[in-house]
């Protein structure tokens, strides 16, 4: 069993009446002007569900199936069952000379069947037997569907019992189709809302960071000012101190000025640098701490330098924030330890932290700003973290299990990459 299209509506402009053409071996199909408007996209997608409908059904004997607008021009069309060129041509130019205004005089006087059915409109044109019927719901332009057979031995009822079939399976299967893609869209534009409103509360907190750290940085100069007077005027012991302490708030000051990248994040340059040097230097800072919770704070860089164009004060952060987080997961565990490894590839720096902590709950919020689980947090560390590796073109990534620990891993590449 073959099948041929022969699509009506078009916006080219082959536009000839048959009286015009003289010679033909195969009748001309016939674009009406007004057809030659370009079809709606809800119209094509109607159309593919009627064709495939009249391509595919079982019936064994050919018919031809039309759509028709208001005035009962037909607009699309498709054929079932094996069909000869000049026939299906034939059809056509009979269907818009003749056919499609019989039917639609006929639909108009057509009684509405009982019990709220459409009506059928059985319509003879030369060796063509039609039947048309109105749709359910108007399409576009699309108003009825109607199938067209060969005269001869075609019992009427038949005919109109297998347009009544293709116009309320072809709406029904295009109204469930355009109803799921309604809920896909309005899942899409809730999805959409709630990154608008994300992206407000990113906003808004760009905004308190450049107020909070202006804020805080005076007091820490004048803290750091009279710290030095104090400095000079105590003996080596005291003055040791006094210098760790001034240099803890120099870190604090650098800190907030990282953070203030959240406002500026390109401000500072990106400068070439030694990715295991900022690991060993990271794992220096943070060993006293992991010490005096009893944890095992492992690290793992390979001899050779692994060079990297980044911003080193954002990264170095990146990597504080990390691996204490990871320390405060263990707080309390058995055996607990804490690895921070750095690796490189051919283009990129892969940075792991591992802990065998408490683990993750909720790993869908984890990066939501403000979000934390701790009493003393304030939901940041990990947002900051996020958008620092982003800005180099890099990405984060985070697996946990309750109870067994929490691996993080960051890679960033190696040649610099603003997002």
């Amino acid at each position: 069993m073959g099948s041929a299209y022969a699509p009506m509506a078009s916006n080219d402009n082959e536009f000839r009446r048959p009286d015009e053409v003289s010679g033909d071996t195969h009748p001309p199909r016939l674009r009406p002007p007004h057809l030659l408007v370009r079809p709606s996209a809800r119209e094509l997608s109607f159309f593919e569900f009627v064709r495939d409908l009249a391509v595919t059904h079982p019936d064994p004997a050919p018919f031809l199936c039309l759509v028709l607008d208001t005035e009962g021009c037909v607009m699309t069309s498709a054929a079932h069952g094996k069909w000869e060129t000049d026939e299906v041509a034939a059809c056509l130019d009979a269907a818009s000379r003749e056919i499609s205004a019989a039917a639609a005089h006929e639909i108009r006087r057509s009684p509405r069947a009982e019990g709220g059915a459409a009506a059928v409109a059985l319509v003879r044109v030369d060796r063509w037997l039609t039947a048309l019927t109105r749709l359910p719901i108007a399409v576009g332009r699309a108003r009825h569907l109607a199938v067209v057979r060969s005269a001869a031995d075609e019992d009427p009822c038949n005919l109109g019992r297998l347009a009544l079939h293709l116009t309320h399976a072809a709406t029904q299967a295009w109204t469930t189709c355009e109803r799921t893609i309604v809920q896909r869209s309005q899942s899409v534009i809730a999805r959409v809302r709630k990154k608008l409103q994300e992206f407000e509360k990113v906003s808004a907190l760009a905004q308190l960071c450049a107020g909070i750290a202006h804020e805080i940085r005076n007091p820490l100069t004048t803290a750091r000012g009279f710290l030095q007077l104090f400095a000079e005027r105590c003996d080596e012991k005291d003055r040791a101190y006094l210098e760790l302490t001034i240099s803890e708030l120099d870190r604090i000051r650098e800190l907030l000025e990282d953070f203030m990248g959240l406002c500026r994040p390109d401000r500072e340059e990106a400068a070439e640098i030694d990715m295991a040097e900022i690991a060993r230097s990271v794992h220096r800072f943070l060993l006293p701490e992991a010490s005096l919770f009893d944890i095992a704070l492992e690290l793992q860089v390979p001899n050779h330098p692994i060079l990297a164009a980044v911003r080193p004060a954002q990264i170095k952060q990146v990597l504080i924030n990390l691996v204490q987080n990871a320390l405060q997961a263990c707080r309390g565990q058995a055996h607990a330890a804490v690895s921070l490894a750095v690796a490189d590839t051919e283009d990129r720096v892969v940075v792991h932290v591992v802990d065998n902590g408490c683990g993750i709950e909720h790993m869908d919020r984890i990066f939501r700003p403000f979000y934390t689980t701790k009493s003393t947090g304030t939901g940041l560390g990990l947002f900051v973290c996020k958008h620092i590796v982003e800005s180099h073109g890099g990405s984060i990534s985070v697996r946990s299990q309750v109870g067994a620990g929490t691996t993080v891993t960051v890679e960033i590449p190696k040649c610099a990459r603003r997002a």
